[in-house]
């Protein structure tokens, strides 16, 4: 993977259905939080080093919520 938005996306493919991820918003204010599941903390943590910015930090965090919305 070359980017941290196609890898937060190949991961959560990769740990969801697209069912379950319906029952989920990022921050939880409409739904269930995502960023409180463990999985979440797992994906997080394993993308780490695609993170060497705090600009990756907000990037990989609007990834996942714009993902989880569709």
């Amino acid at each position: 993977m070359d980017s941290i938005s196609a890898a937060a996306r190949a991961a959560i493919n990769e740990c969801f259905n697209y069912n379950v991820l319906a029952f989920f918003s990022f921050r939880g204010k409409t739904k269930r939080s995502f960023t409180n599941l463990k999985l979440c903390t797992v994906i997080y943590e394993s993308l780490s080093s695609f993170r060497t910015d705090p600009k990756d930090e907000v990037k990989f965090n609007r990834t996942v919520d714009n993902y989880i919305k569709h």
